[in-house]
C-alpha cells in the first residue's frame, strides 16, 4: 500500500503530490479490518473471562479448603492409628515387666527379656539385675545359716556328749 503511493509520487510530474486520504483510509481500513475484528473478539473474550473470574476464584477458595480439611481430617486419622499401635507396644511390654514382678515374688522363672533400646527394655535389664542381686544375696543368707545352723549343732553336740 504505502508502495503504491510512493510510485504515484514517482509518476506525478508535478511538484507536489496530491494525497488522497479516502482512498487510503480504504486500504488501511480493508488491511486492517481483519485485525481490528479480532481484537474485538479478544476484548469480547477477556470481558467474558473477567466476568466469570469471581465464581471461578469462588469455586477455587471453596476446592482449596476441602482439600485442607481433607488434609487435616486424614492427618488425625493418621495420628489415632500411630498413637493406637504405640500404646498397645508400650502396654503389652508394660504387662510382661508387671508379670516378671509377680513371677519374682512367687519365686518363679522371669519371662524372656524385653529387646530394645528404649526405657522399657532398660527399665527391663535392670529388672532382671535387681532380680539376680536379690536371688543371689538370698542365697548367701541361706548360705550363710546352714553353716551357722551346722556350726551351732556341732558345738551343741559336742557339748552333750562331754556332759
Amino acid at each position: 500500500m504505502l508502495n503504491w503511493h510512493k510510485k504515484r509520487i514517482e509518476e506525478t510530474p508535478q511538484d507536489v503530490y496530491h494525497f488522497e486520504f479516502g482512498k487510503f483510509r480504504n486500504q488501511i481500513e480493508g488491511s486492517f479490518k481483519t485485525y481490528v475484528d479480532e481484537l474485538h473478539r479478544l476484548t469480547s473474550e477477556e470481558r467474558q473471562i473477567q466476568e466469570r473470574l469471581p465464581a471461578n476464584e469462588e469455586a477455587r477458595k471453596q476446592e482449596f479448603r476441602l482439600y485442607i480439611l481433607a488434609g487435616a481430617f486424614l492427618n488425625l486419622l493418621l495420628s489415632l492409628g500411630v498413637v493406637v499401635y504405640f500404646s498397645r507396644d508400650i502396654a503389652a511390654r508394660l504387662n510382661i515387666l508387671s508379670r516378671n514382678a509377680e513371677l519374682f515374688v512367687e519365686h518363679k522363672p522371669l519371662l524372656p527379656p524385653i529387646v530394645g533400646n528404649d526405657e522399657v527394655a532398660e527399665l527391663d535389664a535392670a529388672f532382671r539385675k535387681m532380680a539376680d542381686d536379690v536371688t543371689k544375696a538370698e542365697e548367701m543368707k541361706q548360705a550363710f545359716v546352714a553353716m551357722i545352723s551346722h556350726e551351732l549343732r556341732s558345738t551343741l553336740s559336742a557339748n552333750k556328749g562331754a556332759s
